[in-house]
């Protein structure tokens, strides 16, 4: 007979004839807290894996005031190094036991207003932004929220309008000064600059360098 609802603590505890307390604090990796015997923990264990209990992933999330998860928000999935970014950014969260969500606003305002409410109703352990779009007002909405917010490779210009954020980034003005040096070495003097007025830290940098 097929079971309609999920296994639930109740279950296990009762199955093992343990007390739920017990079960719970085995079973989301609390036992040594509160010195379970290894021989108990076994039997728990064991129990969960026959009757194919799975944690409620959202009550876990509320017991620690945390979903786990950190957020991962573009611009722009269909850029060349975003399969790259997200590829790296999976592995190692992973390994620090955080899973990515990645959500893209596609440079639509709107969109990152309503990510970064979910962020926030989520409680996500951090946020990683790679955006193109928004104000100072949404970002600081991140970090009043208490939730660690990092920029990665791209910073809006209103980044210092907002306390306490935090930005991954390349010198943009120091990068440009090459492809200049080139032209000007192999006997240019007529050098045209060619930019996007995206609104981006980076963007601003690079007429600087070329004007330098």
């Amino acid at each position: 007979m097929v079971r309609k609802n999920p296994v639930t603590l109740d279950d296990v505890a009762q199955y093992v004839g343990f007390t739920k307390s017990t079960v719970a604090y085995v079973l989301r990796g609390k036992a040594s807290d509160v010195g379970v015997a290894q021989e108990t923990i076994e039997k728990i264990e064991a129990a969960a894996a026959e009757l194919g209990y799975v944690p409620n992933y959202w009550a876990s999330s509320l017991a620690r005031r945390s979903s786990g998860m950190i957020a991962v928000l573009l611009s722009d999935l269909s850029a060349d190094w975003a399969d790259r970014v997200v590829s790296s950014l999976s592995r190692a969260l992973l390994t620090k036991a955080y899973t990515p969500f990645l959500s893209a606003d596609w440079c639509d305002p709107r969109i990152l207003d309503k990510n970064v409410s979910a962020v926030i109703q989520r409680r996500d352990a951090g946020v990683i932004c790679h955006s193109y779009v928004g104000d100072a007002k949404q970002y600081s909405r991140i970090i009043e929220s208490g939730i660690p917010l990092v920029f990665l490779g791209e910073v809006p210009c209103c980044y210092s309008e907002v306390p306490g954020i935090n930005f991954i980034s390349w010198n943009a003005r120091e990068a440009v000064k090459p492809a200049v040096e080139h032209l000007v070495n192999i006997g240019r003097r007529k050098i045209a600059f060619i930019g996007v007025d995206d609104g981006m830290v980076s963007s601003c940098r690079r007429l600087e360098g070329f004007e330098r």
